[in-house]
Protein backbone atom coordinates (compact mmCIF):
# COMPACT_ATOMS: atom_id res chain seq x y z
CA UNK A 1 0.00 0.00 0.00
CA UNK A 2 1.01 3.64 -0.37
CA UNK A 3 1.41 4.06 3.40
CA UNK A 4 3.54 0.92 3.63
CA UNK A 5 5.64 2.01 0.64
CA UNK A 6 6.25 5.52 2.01
CA UNK A 7 7.15 4.23 5.48
CA UNK A 8 10.06 2.20 4.09
CA UNK A 9 11.69 5.44 2.89
CA UNK A 10 10.68 7.64 5.83
CA UNK A 11 13.00 8.77 8.63
CA UNK A 12 10.50 11.08 10.34
CA UNK A 13 8.92 10.40 13.72
CA UNK A 14 5.34 9.29 13.00
CA UNK A 15 2.19 10.19 14.94
CA UNK A 16 -0.62 8.11 13.37
CA UNK A 17 -4.30 8.60 14.19
CA UNK A 18 -7.20 6.29 13.42
CA UNK A 19 -10.75 5.69 14.65
CA UNK A 20 -14.23 5.60 13.21
CA UNK A 21 -14.81 9.28 14.03
CA UNK A 22 -12.65 12.28 14.94
CA UNK A 23 -9.50 11.40 12.96
CA UNK A 24 -9.27 14.62 10.97
CA UNK A 25 -9.93 16.94 13.90
CA UNK A 26 -7.39 15.14 16.10
CA UNK A 27 -4.75 15.02 13.36
CA UNK A 28 -5.17 18.75 12.75
CA UNK A 29 -4.97 19.50 16.47
CA UNK A 30 -1.76 17.47 16.95
CA UNK A 31 -0.28 19.18 13.88
CA UNK A 32 -1.32 22.61 15.17
CA UNK A 33 0.23 22.04 18.61
CA UNK A 34 3.54 20.82 17.15
CA UNK A 35 3.58 23.69 14.66
CA UNK A 36 3.06 26.25 17.44
CA UNK A 37 5.86 24.57 19.41
CA UNK A 38 8.21 25.35 16.53
CA UNK A 39 8.59 21.75 15.35
CA UNK A 40 9.44 20.83 11.76
CA UNK A 41 6.17 18.96 11.14
CA UNK A 42 3.86 18.03 8.26
CA UNK A 43 0.46 16.38 7.97
CA UNK A 44 -0.61 13.75 5.44
CA UNK A 45 -2.33 10.42 4.82
CA UNK A 46 -6.11 10.44 4.67
CA UNK A 47 -5.93 14.25 4.79
CA UNK A 48 -4.14 16.67 2.49
CA UNK A 49 -1.28 15.18 0.48
CA UNK A 50 -0.21 11.55 0.47
CA UNK A 51 2.40 10.27 2.91
CA UNK A 52 4.61 9.32 -0.05
CA UNK A 53 4.55 12.85 -1.47
CA UNK A 54 5.76 14.30 1.84
CA UNK A 55 8.55 11.70 2.10
CA UNK A 56 9.61 12.24 -1.52
CA UNK A 57 9.76 16.03 -1.39
CA UNK A 58 10.93 16.78 2.15
CA UNK A 59 12.03 15.10 5.35
CA UNK A 60 10.29 16.79 8.30
CA UNK A 61 11.17 15.74 11.84
CA UNK A 62 7.54 14.78 12.47
CA UNK A 63 4.70 13.62 10.25
CA UNK A 64 1.15 13.49 11.55
CA UNK A 65 -0.80 10.84 9.64
CA UNK A 66 -4.55 10.41 9.53
CA UNK A 67 -4.98 6.72 8.74
CA UNK A 68 -8.21 5.02 7.64
CA UNK A 69 -9.00 1.32 7.93
CA UNK A 70 -8.59 1.16 4.13
CA UNK A 71 -4.97 2.27 4.51
CA UNK A 72 -4.33 0.06 7.54
CA UNK A 73 -5.41 -3.05 5.61
CA UNK A 74 -2.24 -2.88 3.50
CA UNK A 75 0.24 -2.55 6.37
CA UNK A 76 3.11 -5.03 6.68
CA UNK A 77 5.95 -3.23 8.51
CA UNK A 78 4.45 0.23 9.06
CA UNK A 79 5.02 1.31 12.66
CA UNK A 80 4.12 4.71 14.14
CA UNK A 81 6.13 6.06 17.06
CA UNK A 82 2.83 7.24 18.54
CA UNK A 83 -0.46 5.55 17.61
CA UNK A 84 -3.84 7.03 18.54
CA UNK A 85 -7.06 4.98 18.42
CA UNK A 86 -10.00 7.29 19.12
CA UNK A 87 -12.96 4.91 18.95
CA UNK A 88 -14.45 1.99 17.04
CA UNK A 89 -18.06 2.13 15.87
CA UNK A 90 -19.86 0.39 13.03
CA UNK A 91 -18.64 1.82 9.70
CA UNK A 92 -17.52 0.58 6.26
CA UNK A 93 -18.81 -2.92 7.08
CA UNK A 94 -19.64 -3.55 3.42
CA UNK A 95 -15.85 -3.70 2.95
CA UNK A 96 -15.49 -6.29 5.72
CA UNK A 97 -18.22 -8.76 4.76
CA UNK A 98 -20.45 -7.22 7.45
CA UNK A 99 -18.11 -8.73 10.04
CA UNK A 100 -17.40 -6.25 12.84
CA UNK A 101 -14.43 -8.29 14.07
CA UNK A 102 -12.67 -7.84 10.74
CA UNK A 103 -13.17 -4.09 10.98
CA UNK A 104 -11.86 -4.05 14.57
CA UNK A 105 -8.82 -6.09 13.53
CA UNK A 106 -8.14 -3.59 10.75
CA UNK A 107 -8.12 -0.66 13.21
CA UNK A 108 -5.79 -2.50 15.59
CA UNK A 109 -3.20 -2.99 12.84
CA UNK A 110 -2.02 0.50 13.75
CA UNK A 111 -0.26 -1.01 16.81
CA UNK A 112 0.63 -4.42 15.39
CA UNK A 113 4.32 -3.58 14.82
CA UNK A 114 4.91 -1.27 17.77
CA UNK A 115 7.72 -2.00 20.23
CA UNK A 116 8.35 -1.08 23.87
CA UNK A 117 9.83 2.23 22.67
CA UNK A 118 6.53 3.29 21.06
CA UNK A 119 3.33 4.75 22.54
CA UNK A 120 -0.33 3.79 22.16
CA UNK A 121 -3.02 6.34 23.09
CA UNK A 122 -6.57 4.99 23.23
CA UNK A 123 -10.12 5.66 24.48
CA UNK A 124 -10.54 3.56 27.61
CA UNK A 125 -14.35 3.92 27.63
CA UNK A 126 -14.74 2.19 24.26
CA UNK A 127 -15.88 -1.37 25.03
CA UNK A 128 -14.68 -2.74 21.70
CA UNK A 129 -11.18 -1.34 22.27
CA UNK A 130 -11.07 -2.66 25.85
CA UNK A 131 -12.22 -6.12 24.73
CA UNK A 132 -9.54 -6.24 22.06
CA UNK A 133 -6.85 -5.13 24.53
CA UNK A 134 -7.86 -7.87 26.96
CA UNK A 135 -7.24 -10.46 24.23
CA UNK A 136 -3.82 -9.21 23.13
CA UNK A 137 -0.56 -8.24 24.79
CA UNK A 138 0.87 -5.07 23.29
CA UNK A 139 4.53 -4.13 23.55
CA UNK A 140 3.98 -0.37 23.39
CA UNK A 141 3.51 2.00 26.31
CA UNK A 142 -0.23 2.54 26.88
CA UNK A 143 -1.79 5.93 27.59
CA UNK A 144 -5.59 5.79 28.04
CA UNK A 145 -8.01 8.72 28.07
CA UNK A 146 -11.48 8.60 29.61
CA UNK A 147 -14.58 10.65 30.39
CA UNK A 148 -15.70 8.37 33.22
CA UNK A 149 -13.06 8.54 35.99
CA UNK A 150 -9.71 10.00 37.01
CA UNK A 151 -6.71 7.95 35.92
CA UNK A 152 -2.94 8.18 36.23
CA UNK A 153 -0.59 8.23 33.26
CA UNK A 154 -3.29 9.31 30.85
CA UNK A 155 -6.10 11.84 30.58
CA UNK A 156 -9.51 12.28 32.20
CA UNK A 157 -12.56 14.51 31.89
CA UNK A 158 -13.81 15.28 35.40
CA UNK A 159 -16.83 17.57 35.37
CA UNK A 160 -15.83 20.55 33.22
CA UNK A 161 -12.10 19.95 33.60
CA UNK A 162 -9.70 17.88 31.53
CA UNK A 163 -6.72 16.52 33.45
CA UNK A 164 -3.74 15.18 31.53
CA UNK A 165 -1.26 13.46 33.82
CA UNK A 166 1.94 11.87 32.50
CA UNK A 167 4.31 10.97 35.35
CA UNK A 168 4.94 14.34 37.08
CA UNK A 169 3.70 16.46 34.17
CA UNK A 170 0.10 17.52 34.86
CA UNK A 171 -2.02 19.85 32.74
CA UNK A 172 -5.48 20.94 33.90
CA UNK A 173 -7.84 22.99 31.77
CA UNK A 174 -11.53 23.87 31.74
CA UNK A 175 -13.41 22.57 28.71
CA UNK A 176 -15.11 25.98 28.60
CA UNK A 177 -11.76 27.46 27.51
CA UNK A 178 -11.28 25.02 24.63
CA UNK A 179 -11.84 26.09 21.05
CA UNK A 180 -13.37 22.66 20.39
CA UNK A 181 -16.65 22.08 22.25
CA UNK A 182 -18.53 18.86 23.03
CA UNK A 183 -17.55 15.68 24.89
CA UNK A 184 -16.35 14.02 21.68
CA UNK A 185 -13.99 16.94 21.14
CA UNK A 186 -12.83 16.68 24.75
CA UNK A 187 -11.72 13.16 23.81
CA UNK A 188 -9.99 14.39 20.66
CA UNK A 189 -8.28 17.07 22.75
CA UNK A 190 -7.10 14.68 25.46
CA UNK A 191 -5.60 12.30 22.88
CA UNK A 192 -3.81 15.20 21.17
CA UNK A 193 -2.40 16.60 24.40
CA UNK A 194 -1.07 13.20 25.51
CA UNK A 195 0.78 12.92 22.19
CA UNK A 196 2.18 16.44 22.54
CA UNK A 197 3.38 15.78 26.10
CA UNK A 198 5.05 12.53 25.05
CA UNK A 199 6.95 14.58 22.46
CA UNK A 200 8.02 17.11 25.09
CA UNK A 201 5.86 20.10 24.11
CA UNK A 202 5.56 22.58 26.99
CA UNK A 203 2.20 22.95 28.72
CA UNK A 204 1.91 26.69 28.04
CA UNK A 205 2.27 26.05 24.29
CA UNK A 206 -0.33 23.26 24.49
CA UNK A 207 -2.73 25.47 26.43
CA UNK A 208 -2.41 28.31 23.92
CA UNK A 209 -2.96 25.90 21.02
CA UNK A 210 -6.17 24.51 22.55
CA UNK A 211 -7.60 28.00 23.07
CA UNK A 212 -6.96 29.45 19.61
CA UNK A 213 -7.31 26.27 17.47
CA UNK A 214 -9.56 26.63 14.43
CA UNK A 215 -11.02 23.39 13.10
CA UNK A 216 -11.47 22.82 9.37
CA UNK A 217 -14.84 23.51 7.80
CA UNK A 218 -17.99 21.35 7.94
CA UNK A 219 -17.26 20.04 11.46
CA UNK A 220 -19.64 21.69 13.95
CA UNK A 221 -18.98 24.95 12.12
CA UNK A 222 -21.07 27.91 13.35
CA UNK A 223 -22.84 29.52 10.37
CA UNK A 224 -25.09 32.31 11.68
CA UNK A 225 -27.87 33.17 14.10
CA UNK A 226 -31.40 33.89 12.91
CA UNK A 227 -33.93 35.17 15.50
CA UNK A 228 -31.78 33.75 18.30
CA UNK A 229 -31.39 30.32 16.68
CA UNK A 230 -27.80 29.18 16.08
CA UNK A 231 -27.26 27.25 12.84
CA UNK A 232 -24.40 24.74 12.68
CA UNK A 233 -22.86 23.15 9.60
CA UNK A 234 -21.94 19.56 10.52
CA UNK A 235 -22.19 18.14 7.00
CA UNK A 236 -18.98 16.14 7.45
CA UNK A 237 -20.87 13.70 9.72
CA UNK A 238 -20.85 10.56 7.53
CA UNK A 239 -22.48 8.07 9.88
CA UNK A 240 -25.02 8.04 12.73
CA UNK A 241 -22.38 8.02 15.48
CA UNK A 242 -20.65 11.00 13.88
CA UNK A 243 -23.93 12.90 13.85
Amino acid sequence: SEVEFAFRYSKSKIIAITGSNGKTTTANLVFSILKKAGCNVDIAGNIGFSYAKIVAEKEPDYIVLEISSFQLDGIVKFKPDIAILLNITSDHLDRYNNDMQLYIASKFKIVSNQTAEDSFIYFKDDKLIEEQLSQHTLSSLKYPFTISKKIKNGASLIGDEIIISLTKNVLKMSVLDLALQGKHNACNTMASVIAAQILGVKNDVIRESLIDFRNIEHRLEPVLKVHGVQYINDSKATNINAT
